[in-house]
């Protein structure tokens, strides 16, 4: 559930030490420019305003408009320069540091979605059945689509969107903020992924008023379609990227566990990002537990799946127990992910032992 607090804090400042060192040590002129235009777009993104801080009611928590909309563009030109730096006066190992230190900095200032923000599918009522908070999985997708420099543009038939955009017109007319443009790319990506998903379901034709209504009743009802990391990967390649699906085991106990323990955790860690005190060390873990799942082949597995992915500019949607996440950083040390699920969910560092005990990592769907 998200909280309703009026203001959401400012992210903190990415750390920029290690990439400085690096590209001094480099001599290159292309590392330079791209750590150049790294802190440009952090400079850039830790000014920017949030949803309520410039009056708007609707968005609270996001970047917003027109600014971000550059931020996404800015962040496409950056990563293909990064993906095109040359070995040519480095080391491979060199060249492979510099560019992991510069994809994560751009993780760092990517855009924030809050799902309860959604117009579509989150709090669209009175279509066959009542369904809320159903979109965190949709919402971490679009993190990761925008974090790659991908929009709604990338959808290569967006004709076939127009008649769902039609189907949920009061909705969107009434309740969606932050609309850029009159056409679908000036919506909140949230919201076309959304219509994405039903055209799917449509089999990817035109479809009449009781056939959306149909395929609006698969993803919102009993079914559930939204709620399947595989179905997050097909909706990634509709944007034109390449998806990935795996697990690093332990699923069935991680989602028992986070069952006990999520909301807890979930809490404790929101504590610590608002007064820098949170649940002391070694009070999520018990021998039961250990057993189960062990926190240094959890922290090991975990690590060897997605560190590379991430160091290679690639994104991840994470799911933990009853929800999905975009995972942002992970480390010896923290876990940092963008949570849609409270609008104070950027940048939420959680321990591994709050990861486990949150029931992350069940699965997850790399996007490149």
């Amino acid at each position: 559930a998200g909280s309703t607090a009026p203001d959401a804090p400012q992210p903190a400042a990415a750390p920029t030490g290690d990439l400085d060192a690096l590209a001094a040590a480099a001599g290159s002129r292309d590392v330079d420019t791209a750590v150049a235009r790294l802190h440009d777009l952090e400079h850039r993104f830790h000014a920017m305003a949030r949803g309520r801080e410039t009056g708007n009611k609707n968005n609270i928590g996001e970047e917003l408009g027109k600014e971000r909309d550059q931020l996404v563009a800015d962040i496409k030109s950056l990563r293909q320069l990064v993906a095109g730096l040359s070995a040519s006066g480095l080391g491979a190992t060199q060249l492979e540091a510099i560019q992991a230190a510069l994809y994560r900095g751009i993780n760092a200032v990517s855009p924030y979605y809050y799902q309860h923000n959604n117009v579509i599918y989150e709090y669209s009522k009175g279509r066959g059945e009542k369904n809320i908070y159903n979109t965190c999985n949709i919402t971490s997708l679009s993190m990761c689509l925008e974090a790659l420099g991908r929009t709604a543009a990338d959808y290569p038939h967006p004709e076939l969107l127009k008649p769902v955009a039609e189907f949920f017109g009061h909705e969107l007319a009434d309740k969606a903020g932050d609309v850029t443009s009159q056409d679908l790319t000036g919506y909140r990506l949230p919201e076309v992924v959304a219509m994405v998903a039903t055209v799917h379901l449509l089999g990817n034709k035109l479809g009449t008023h009781d056939e959306i209504a149909a395929a609006a009743g698969r993803v919102m009802g009993k079914e559930a379609w939204l709620a399947n990391i595989n179905h997050v990967a097909i909706l990634a390649a509709y944007f034109g990227a390449s998806p990935t699906v795996g697990s690093i085991g332990f699923s069935e106990a991680l989602n028992a566990y986070g069952k006990e323990h999520w909301k807890a955790t979930d809490l404790g860690a929101e504590k610590r990002k608002q007064t820098g005190k949170g649940a002391a060390a070694g009070s999520l873990t018990t021998a039961d537990i250990e057993e189960k799942i062990p926190a240094k082949a959890y922290k090991r597995a975990a690590m060897h799946a997605l560190a590379p992915a991430l160091d290679g500019g690639k994104q991840v949607v994470v799911g933990q127990f009853h929800h999905f996440v975009r995972l942002q950083s992970i480390d010896d040390q923290w876990v940092v992910k963008d949570d849609p699920g409270r609008w104070t969910g950027e940048d939420l560092k959680v321990t591994w032992e709050e990861a486990r005990a949150l029931g992350l990592f069940t699965n997850y769907c790399i996007v490149a």
